[in-house]
C-alpha cells in the first residue's frame, strides 16, 4: 500500500513538472522571437525539445520521427506565425503563446481518439496558415513537398492505431492529394485578415480552411469505415456542411487578396 501511495505521489509530481517545463519551453520560444526579431533560435529550441526522439537505438529513429511529425509541424507553425505576425501585435503574440501552451499541456499528451483527430486538424490548419504566410515567391516544388509531408503525417497520425490498415500506402496517397490541392491553391493565395490595430493581426489563408475541412472529411471516412456502429447517414450532414462551406468560400469570398505586410 505504501509503495502504491509513493508511486502515485511521484507520478503526480512528475506530471506537474512536465507541465511546468512545457510552459517554460513555450515562453522561451516566444521570448526568443520577441527579443531577436528572428525565428531561428525558436526553431532550434523546437528541434532540441524533440531530443527524446533519438534517445533510443538507431533502428527506432525513423519510426519515432514519423510519430512526432504532427507535433513538430504544429510547433514550427506556431513559431512561423509568431514571427510573421509581428512583435508589435501583443494580443496576437499572446494568443499564439496561449495556444502553444494549451497544445503542449492539454492536446498533445492525450491519446484519446477525439484528441488525436484534433491534433491532426490543428496541424493541418496552422501548418498551412504558416506555409502560405512565408512562401511568396517560393519554388512550387518545395511547396508541394512540404504540403505532401503535412498531409502524409496527419493522416498517418490518425490511422496509426489501426493495425489492419496499410498505413504507408494510405499516408502516401493522402499526402499526394493534399499536395496537389496545395499546389493549385499556391497560384491564387486568398487570405482573410483579422486586424484590430495596433493589438491583433492575423491572416487566415483560404487554402488552410479548405484543406482543414477536406482533411476532416478524409479522417471521418476512415473512422466511419472502421466504426461499424456508425451509420453512413450520420456522416452525410458533415459532407453537406463541408461542401456548402467550401463552395461559399470559393464562390463568394475569393476576391479578397491576401494582405502582405
Amino acid at each position: 500500500m505504501d509503495f502504491i501511495r509513493i508511486s502515485k505521489k511521484h507520478s503526480f509530481l512528475g506530471n506537474i513538472a512536465h507541465i511546468f517545463l512545457n510552459i517554460i519551453l513555450a515562453v522561451i520560444v516566444w521570448l526568443s522571437i520577441y527579443i531577436t526579431k528572428t525565428p531561428w533560435i525558436a526553431i532550434l529550441l523546437v528541434f532540441v525539445s524533440k531530443w527524446r526522439t533519438f534517445a533510443v537505438r538507431p533502428r527506432f529513429w525513423l519510426a519515432n520521427v514519423k510519430s512526432n511529425l504532427v507535433d513538430l509541424i504544429f510547433s514550427l507553425s506556431i513559431v512561423v506565425l509568431m514571427f510573421s505576425t509581428g512583435g508589435e501585435y501583443i494580443f496576437s503574440q499572446g494568443f499564439l503563446l496561449a495556444l502553444y501552451i494549451f497544445w503542449l499541456t492539454i492536446i498533445k499528451p492525450s491519446s484519446k481518439e477525439l484528441f488525436i483527430q484534433v491534433q491532426a486538424l490543428f496541424a493541418v490548419f496552422f501548418g498551412f496558415s504558416a506555409l502560405y504566410s512565408i512562401t511568396y515567391g517560393w519554388n512550387e516544388a518545395l511547396i508541394f513537398i512540404l504540403a505532401f509531408l503535412l498531409g502524409y503525417s496527419t493522416i498517418r497520425h490518425i490511422i496509426s492505431s489501426y493495425a489492419d490498415l496499410n498505413i504507408e500506402i494510405f499516408s502516401l496517397f493522402w499526402g499526394l492529394i493534399v499536395a496537389e490541392f496545395a499546389w493549385i491553391f499556391n497560384f491564387l493565395v486568398i487570405g482573410y485578415r483579422i486586424n484590430f490595430a495596433p493589438y491583433f493581426n492575423f491572416v487566415i489563408p483560404q487554402a488552410a480552411i479548405i484543406l482543414t475541412v477536406l482533411s476532416f472529411i478524409g479522417f471521418n471516412v476512415i473512422v466511419l469505415d472502421k466504426d461499424k456502429e456508425r451509420g453512413r447517414k450520420e456522416f452525410l450532414p458533415e459532407v453537406i456542411f463541408a461542401t456548402i462551406l467550401i463552395l461559399t468560400l470559393l464562390l463568394f469570398f475569393s476576391s479578397i487578396p491576401v494582405a502582405k505586410g
